[in-house]
């Protein structure tokens, strides 16, 4: 069984967006844990500077850290990951076609973890590299059954 995708765009916009949501959604605590802060220093310490520092600190790491991924989003040297593409995949490997003619072929036994949301999978290299392969992609509803079904295989 092979799947191939249509060609799709993978913009620095969804780049951006995925980079976002994936490391607030790994790191929520780390802001749970400065308004819990905030709100002991608030209402036990009864110290409204130290809330408003604690609730700034958060703030502010949080909009350096959208302003470092849209930074790293946007970097000149990173224009080949935005080359419009397609995947062809089959039960041993995922083979990414470039619009250039460059060809990548990974064993999806490699694949380190996978995520699905309802626009798009993820299928993680590494901690920080994946696959982007949005569910628009396939060309028929059959071929997105397929696909998780030689995912589901790979996890056994």
């Amino acid at each position: 069984m092979s799947i191939e995708t249509q060609p799709f765009d993978f913009t620095k916009v969804t780049y951006f967006k995925i980079m976002v949501t994936e490391y607030f959604k790994k790191r929520w605590w780390f802001f749970g844990i400065l308004l819990l802060l905030a709100l002991f220093a608030l209402f036990y310490v009864q110290d409204t500077y130290l809330a408003a520092n604690v609730l700034s600190i958060a703030v502010l790491f949080g909009i350096a850290m959208i302003l470092i991924f849209w930074l790293y989003a946007n970097n000149y040297k990173r224009k080949a990951i935005f080359q419009p593409r397609y995947y062809r995949i089959d039960e041993n490997w995922i083979e990414t076609r470039l619009h250039d003619g460059t060809v990548n072929r990974f064993e999806l036994k490699k694949i380190k973890k996978i995520t699905a949301d309802k626009h798009y999978f993820l299928l993680y290299i590494t901690k920080d590299h994946f696959f982007y392969i949005p569910l628009s992609s396939f060309k028929t509803p059959e071929d997105v059954e397929d696909f998780k079904n030689i995912i589901n295989k790979r996890n056994k």
